[in-house]
């Protein structure tokens, strides 16, 4: 076993113990030598004994009842075993490192008497009695520095969640203050919450210990749920002021009353019904419960109700709001004719939000109408993209007859369908050249 001066150097050490420059923080697993990469890797501390070698694919068996062994420190990485290359001593003459070097390996493997009578008679190993003084000490050790911490672990998780607790109370008395000053009409909806105690390992200090389920009112309370100690009368006021302001403007416009939605305009009307329906607006509680859809920018499944929604609503752009609830990609489905076949529907999909971004994109003024307009001319657009690709389906069949070309022909349809950049050749009926384009496209996937 090591000798105490041993053990003291190693504890104390600092730098590589073979060349003495290199920075080290700790021993070799499985060498037990305090050596900085360069050596371990570079100067021939270990040597790799590979097991693509033929004599170990010969006898497989018996070389891994060698490297299996615990006195032989072998490091399986990347079909090779890593190992001590040759013997080595410290600077004060003592062994270190383990007992099995690599050149010992073949030997082991031929030795009839098995591996523990080559480590005894050969190698002249200290037997296990020899460190059982230092085997019970070293457990004791490693057992106590685990319990240590341990302790230290527990204890800053008490103190971390004492710190969360102190916090979540004053934020909860903020909270109870500002629901007093806020009108009575809307204070529940506008601060529902949602407690983020539960992991106990983020900092108390750098993550907040409750979200407010609409944004808007999330983002005016934020910094004061970080660091509730920062609120003052004068803050609290101003919050007070910011949210009945923005709040009243919901009813004030007779956002949630949908008479602004005129039923003798086809887009109006299908919004006007799918708020009354299925996604009915009819007080604060279900408004601030909306969900929007995917968008291009947003994700799925957060309240829309921001900063935005209410810039929109404050200058008179309803229509505009109530498409800000749901993302303005939602409003592609509606452009969905009835009846379409099932194989088509998914493809349909996709190629009616096309359209929609399209002519979406095109509308030059930032008003209300865009959205009737684009909707009308993406309706349009739509029964001629579905008369165009019939048309270029009977074109493919003709240009690519027979079985053998099925796939080509399915490849070609499918593409006009998902990717909006055929849109234009699609609809002019350019096929020729939408076909040599899909071509492009198809070789460069290849």
């Amino acid at each position: 076993p090591p000798s105490a001066l041993r053990l003291l150097r190693l504890v104390n050490g600092r730098r590589c113990e073979l060349c003495n420059r290199g920075k080290v923080k700790f021993i070799r697993p499985g060498i037990g030598i305090f050596s900085c990469w360069t050596c371990l890797t570079e100067r021939g501390l270990t040597k790799a004994w590979k097991l693509t070698w033929v004599r170990y694919r010969k006898n497989v068996g018996a070389y891994e009842r060698v490297f299996k062994h615990p006195r032989t420190a072998a490091q399986e990485y990347s079909k090779a075993n890593y190992m001590m290359h040759v013997p080595r001593t410290d600077k004060a003459g003592e062994s270190i490192g383990p007992v099995v070097c690599f050149d010992d390996i073949d030997k082991m493997v031929a030795h009839e008497d098995g591996v523990g009578d080559y480590l005894d008679t050969v190698l002249g190993a200290p037997s296990e009695d020899e460190y059982a003084e230092f085997n019970s000490a070293y457990t004791g050790t490693l057992l106590r520095a685990q319990r240590v911490a341990q302790e230290r672990i527990e204890k800053y998780r008490e103190e971390n969640q004492k710190k969360k607790d102190g916090k979540k109370a004053k934020v909860e008395k903020i909270i109870s203050n500002l629901s007093d000053l806020l009108d009575e009409s809307f204070r529940d909806a506008a601060l529902k919450r949602k407690d983020l105690t539960n992991n106990r390992y983020s900092s108390s200090s750098k993550q907040p210990c409750l979200q407010f389920l609409v944004p808007f009112v999330d983002g005016v309370l934020k910094e004061y749920v970080l660091a509730p100690s920062k609120m003052r009368k004068k803050n609290m006021q101003e919050i007070v002021d910011k949210i009945n302001t923005k709040l009243r403007l919901i009813d004030d416009k007779n956002f949630l009353s949908l008479d602004y939605l005129s039923e003798d305009e086809p887009f109006e009307a299908v919004l006007k019904n799918h708020f009354s329906g299925d996604d009915k607006i009819s007080d604060l509680d279900a408004l601030f419960s909306t969900k929007i859809v995917r968008t291009s920018w947003r994700s799925t499944g957060t309240c829309p109700i921001d900063d935005a929604f209410f810039d929109l609503i404050e200058s008179d752009k309803l229509i505009s709001a109530l498409v800000h609830l749901k993302g303005s990609d939602f409003m592609s489905s509606f452009l969905l004719p009835q009846g379409a076949v099932a194989q088509d529907q998914e493809r349909l999909k996709v190629l009616a939000k096309n359209i929609w971004v399209d002519k979406l994109k095109q509308e030059d003024q930032a008003d209300d109408q865009r959205f009737g307009r684009a909707f009308t001319a993406s309706q349009t657009a739509l029964g001629d993209a579905r008369l165009a690709i019939e048309a270029y389906t009977v074109w493919l069949q003709e240009k690519y007859p027979g079985e053998n070309h099925l796939d080509r022909r399915d490849r070609a349809r499918d593409s006009v369908f998902r990717e909006s950049f055929h849109l234009p050749l699609l609809l002019s009926r350019n096929f020729v050249e939408l076909d040599e384009r899909h071509g492009r496209y198809h070789h460069l996937w290849l």
